[in-house]
């Protein structure tokens, strides 16, 4: 997955995303300065994921894995 802005470019940016329900695992990342960032394995469901990044308004969305 990457990370843009609404011009399309790049996001260096740090996040969480938590399992809803379930036993409610979180897990940390950072995206790149290419604005990417990998899950290598990650349970199928449904999480929130949080996203910060400087210069930019926190970001909360509803993603289903799976």
């Amino acid at each position: 997955m990457s990370v843009v802005d609404p011009a399309g470019a790049a996001v260096a940016a740090s996040g969480e995303l938590t399992e809803k329900g379930g036993a409610g695992r979180s897990y940390l990342f950072r995206a790149s300065a290419a604005g990417e960032y990998r899950f290598a394995t990650l349970p199928a469901g449904a999480y929130e994921l949080r996203l910060s990044a400087a210069g930019f308004e926190d970001l909360r969305a509803e993603v289903t894995v799976g």
